[in-house]
């Protein structure tokens, strides 16, 4: 199996202080850590200059029913 990882570095996160680093494997948070004692990088590394990470505004689900399909 392949292991698909992304890094991103350099991130602020709601409500905590200074800089963060996400490590993300096969589409799965594994670790989140202080930038500063972060491990070295492997992987596709983004680096997100300051910026806030967030969760997308996505609503994952939907609701069929007559209203919204037959009218």
């Amino acid at each position: 199996m392949q292991n698909n990882s992304l890094i991103i570095t350099n991130a602020r996160l709601q409500n905590r202080e200074g800089l963060w680093q996400l490590r993300i494997e096969n589409g799965i948070f594994q670790a989140i850590e202080p930038q500063q004692s972060a491990a070295p990088v492997a992987g596709d590394v983004i680096d997100a200059e300051g910026g806030l990470a967030i969760p997308p505004f996505i609503e994952p689900h939907i609701h069929l029913d007559t209203t919204q399909t037959a009218g």
